[in-house]
C-alpha cells in the first residue's frame, strides 16, 4: 500500500545516505587528484566492502569521461577485479593504469572533445582555463595531443607523465600551438580541475 512504500522510500533514503558518506570517506583515505588531471587511488588504503568501492570508481570515471550515467556492472566489477594488474584497461573513456601499489585513472586521448572557444573558460566539462594580463592571444581550447606535446621542449621538467598531458587543455589559434599550461609552456594561461582536488568525486557521488 501507499504507506508501505512511503516507508521502504525513506529507508532507502538513509540507507543511500550511509552509503554516500562512507564513500566520501574512502574518498578521503585513498584518492588524491593530480594538478594533471589524473586521478591516483592507493589500493593499500583501498580496502572497504565492494559496494563502496564500487561506487567510488563509478565517481572517478564520471568524474574523468564527464559521463552521465555510471558504466554497467558487469563492466565495473571486471575493473575492480583487475586492479593492481600491469596491463591497462580502459572504461568509459577513461585509461586506467597500475603502478607500485597505485592505480592511475586518466582520460583516454581519443575520447577527449573538440575544440573550444577561449571566451568559455572551460573545456572538457572539468577543466578552468584563464589568461592573465600578459596572455597570449588565442581563439580556442583543445587537448595538447601529440602535435602540441611534440612542441612543448620542457614538458618533462614538470614532472607529470606523458599520457596525461596529451589530454590536458591547450591555447591554439588557427592550428598553431600557442600555449599548453600544464605541459610547461604557460605563455601567461593557467589550467586548473574544477572543484578543487577532492570536490568533483564529491559532487557526482549523488548523481
Amino acid at each position: 500500500d501507499m504507506d508501505g512504500l512511503a516507508e521502504t522510500a525513506d529507508r532507502m533514503r538513509i540507507a543511500r545516505a550511509v552509503l554516500e558518506r562512507d564513500t566520501r570517506d574512502l574518498a578521503r583515505a585513498c584518492v588524491q587528484i593530480t594538478p594533471a588531471g589524473e586521478v591516483v587511488l592507493d589500493l593499500a588504503a583501498f580496502d572497504a566492502p565492494e559496494e563502496l568501492r564500487l561506487r567510488l570508481l563509478s565517481a572517478i570515471l564520471r568524474w574523468i569521461s564527464g559521463a552521465p550515467y555510471r558504466p554497467r556492472l558487469t563492466n565495473l566489477r571486471a575493473l575492480l577485479d583487475g586492479l593492481g594488474e600491469t596491463r591497462g584497461q580502459t572504461l568509459q573513456g577513461c585509461v586506467i593504469r597500475s603502478s607500485s601499489g597505485k592505480v592511475y585513472v586518466r582520460r583516454e586521448v581519443s575520447k577527449t572533445p573538440g575544440p573550444e572557444p577561449v571566451a568559455t573558460g572551460r573545456w572538457d566539462h572539468r577543466w578552468r582555463i584563464e589568461g592573465g594580463a600578459d596572455a597570449v592571444t588565442a581563439s580556442h581550447i583543445a587537448a595538447l595531443g601529440e602535435e602540441g606535446l611534440r612542441q612543448c621542449e620542457n614538458w618533462r621538467r614538470t614532472g607529470h607523465p606523458r599520457e596525461a598531458l596529451l589530454t590536458t587543455p591547450a591555447l591554439w589559434q588557427n592550428g598553431e600551438l600557442r600555449a599548453a599550461p600544464l605541459a610547461g609552456m604557460a605563455n601567461g594561461w593557467r589550467c586548473t580541475p574544477e572543484f578543487g582536488e577532492k570536490g568533483p568525486l564529491m559532487a557526482v557521488m549523488t548523481r
